[in-house]
């Protein structure tokens, strides 16, 4: 008799397991990506941990800029990126070629830039004010040079790339049809 109690305890609790485990799965189908192709789900979230339900929603923050024209830069000049592709966020301004952090988290930068033959460009990212990252580019023929930074920023730091030395003339080739030179960035997340 004490058996066979035990192993209507064991059933009850298979019981609720098996009415948990088809809760989660409801909701694993409501949340989940089916893929006909190959019948695959996939989750864009743990549909399991209902804290990702209640918590704040994720921001998003993205740009990429281009320049379209030719410019000549003097000592500290930023460069004004005037053709925005993306700026998810709003937080790029071509107006001054300034990215201002919206929210405090770590972001990747990388800008590509490409000078005119004949034109020394010593030219760095920097965030309010302070270099970042540096790159040069020799007078010797056309060339182009990148930097990425990976930085923790906080909410309201002003970030821009500029030419930082005084070395004769400075020119960046660009026409509306080459997008050679590039400003963009990402907030990979909050902090």
């Amino acid at each position: 008799m004490e058996q066979l109690s035990l192993v209507m305890t064991d059933i009850r609790t298979l019981k609720q397991e098996h009415e948990n485990l088809k809760r989660q799965m409801r909701t694993f189908k409501k949340t989940s990506i089916f893929n006909k192709s190959n019948g695959n789900m996939s989750l864009p979230f743990d549909a399991f941990d209902k804290r990702q339900l209640t918590e704040t929603p994720v921001h998003r923050v993205a740009f990429l800029a281009a320049l379209t024209r030719e410019v000549s830069l003097g000592y500290h000049q930023q460069v004004e990126f005037d053709k925005i592709i993306t700026n998810e966020g709003r937080a790029y301004s071509s107006s001054d070629g300034h990215f201002i952090a919206p929210y405090r988290g770590l972001y990747l930068l990388s800008t590509t830039l490409f000078n005119t033959e004949g034109h020394t460009l010593p030219m760095e990212i920097v965030r309010n004010g302070i270099q970042l990252a540096a790159m040069f580019l020799d007078d010797d023929d056309y060339n182009m040079a990148s930097q990425t930074v990976l930085v923790v920023l906080q909410q309201g730091d002003r970030l821009w790339v500029r030419r930082f030395r005084d070395s004769g003339s400075a020119n960046l080739d660009a026409t509306p049809t080459q997008l050679y030179n590039t400003f963009s960035g990402v907030l990979l997340y909050e902090m």
